[in-house]
């Protein structure tokens, strides 16, 4: 007697291959979760870059310094035309840039942890703290710890992102 021959799958062998996936499913996730917030923390520091860069190209542009100011208090980032000595807040030429920071970002520097920090733009595309250059960074960690730092190289005006420090 011949039986009949069906095709297709059981339900056994189904059940086997839902589970077979659900484990490396299971496996996979947390790793990609990191690899999702490194790259989200990476696009962040870029766009910093990306608006230090604007900056400095005005900056030069324009032949007048630009002033960067860090506000860690606020945690947003500003670029705006640095003031002409002798006038006030109220005579501020236009032209700001305002970088908020995403609500699960920190910005931090460990020099200092709180208020402002400013940095002026030179039209010569170098930066300087008061009168003198320096290099500096910007740290940026997430909630979960996820952390990168962008550095300022101030004579030369160029800028890396680097992570996990």
């Amino acid at each position: 007697m011949d039986a009949k021959r069906k095709d297709g799958f059981t339900l056994i062998e189904v059940m086997i291959v839902v589970v077979i996936i659900t484990i490396i499913a299971l496996i996979a996730l947390p790793a990609f979760r990191t690899f999702a917030q490194k790259y989200r923390i990476r696009s962040y520091c870029y766009d910093v870059i990306s608006l230090m860069n604007r900056a400095r190209i005005r900056a030069i542009e324009s032949r007048q310094p630009h002033t960067l100011t860090i506000d860690f208090d606020n945690e947003e980032i500003r670029v705006s035309p640095a003031l002409p000595s002798g006038s006030s807040e109220a005579e501020a030429p236009s032209g700001v840039d305002v970088y908020a920071i995403a609500d699960d970002l920190s910005v931090t520097n460990p020099s200092k942890m709180s208020g402002t920090t400013t940095k002026t733009i030179m039209p010569s595309g170098s930066y300087l703290t008061g009168t003198v250059p320096d290099n500096f960074k910007i740290f940026f960690t997430t909630e979960s710890g996820v952390r990168y730092h962008v550095t300022v190289y101030a004579l030369t005006g160029n800028l890396s992102v680097e992570g996990n420090w």
